[in-house]
């Protein structure tokens, strides 16, 4: 694990858990959809990318769904 995103909705049911998506296409990167753990998928070479931009969806469980965005 390499980070966490954590995201709070105060609803009450499914309408206030959350999942969580890995929007941007960076195959080398997994964002576990319930916990929010960031872990590495393969191995980073600095010298060939110097950074990585990764863009990850909260999005709760109710009908009508809220989501939120972040970088």
């Amino acid at each position: 694990i390499i980070s966490r995103v954590h995201a709070i909705d105060d609803d009450d049911g499914v309408n206030g858990e959350i999942n969580y998506y890995l929007i941007s296409q960076d195959n080398c990167f997994h964002v576990d959809a319930v916990t929010g753990d960031i872990r590495v998928r393969c191995l980073l070479d600095y010298e060939t990318q110097t950074t990585h931009r990764l863009e990850i969806e909260a999005r709760d469980k109710g009908e009508g769904y809220k989501t939120d965005f972040c970088t």
